[in-house]
């Protein structure tokens, strides 16, 4: 009929995800490291961009990171894979009422960098071999763990940084560092397994 549709679905979590909400929640109260195994396209980093900007929103001084080893995977305008272009789907989507009273995406909204002015919570970006190393966060979270070249360096990076250090990825072997801490170093409540057979749209 020449209307275009809406490129944008409502978020309505299904079960597994509303766990995986919890489990992420839990780990900031615990400052606990944690370990996210993933299919692709069920969610994860959409639902881990949302809590980082309820916590933006609503605890001053928070302070989230996000990385990965490479630096379009972070942070790149326009390409809605990128991690803060999900955060910036979702909020020029909230009601004008639940962002910050002066909150400007001219002003406050910058490459690798969302400053909430009215608590200064900010949700920061890293990539390549200079994650880990951009000061205290309240969480961090490296994405496609599995799948770099210098994953020691990174976690040698993170010492000092934060306790509460999410490894996500989807599984690329086992010769790698996410796949010893997801199968041997750490423990299981701080595992969490996020499954393509979780999402109810799909079959085998």
């Amino acid at each position: 009929d020449g209307t275009r549709a809406n490129p944008y679905i409502k978020i309505r979590l299904w079960p597994r995800q509303e766990d995986f909400s919890r489990f992420i929640f839990q780990q900031l109260a615990d400052q606990a490291e944690y370990a996210v195994e993933k299919s692709r396209d069920v969610g994860a980093s959409y639902i881990l961009v949302m809590v980082a900007i309820h916590q933006w929103l609503f605890e001053p001084g928070f302070k989230s990171t996000f990385a990965s080893y490479v630096e379009n995977k972070v942070d790149k305008r326009a390409a809605p894979d990128s991690l803060f272009e999900k955060a910036r789907i979702i909020l020029r989507r909230l009601p004008s009422w639940m962002l910050p009273a002066s909150f400007s995406f001219r002003q406050h909204d910058f490459f690798m960098r969302i400053i909430n002015p009215e608590t200064g919570a900010v949700i920061t970006g890293e990539a390549g071999e200079n994650v880990g190393r951009g000061g205290r966060s309240t969480m961090q979270v490296i994405d496609v763990a599995a799948h770099g070249d210098h994953a020691v360096a990174v976690e040698a990076g993170l010492a000092g940084t934060t306790d509460c250090v999410g490894w996500v990825s989807t599984v690329n072997g086992m010769g790698n560092l996410f796949a010893r801490k997801r199968h041997s170093i750490l423990r299981e409540h701080q595992i969490f397994r996020l499954h393509y057979t979780d999402d109810p749209r799909k079959t085998a």
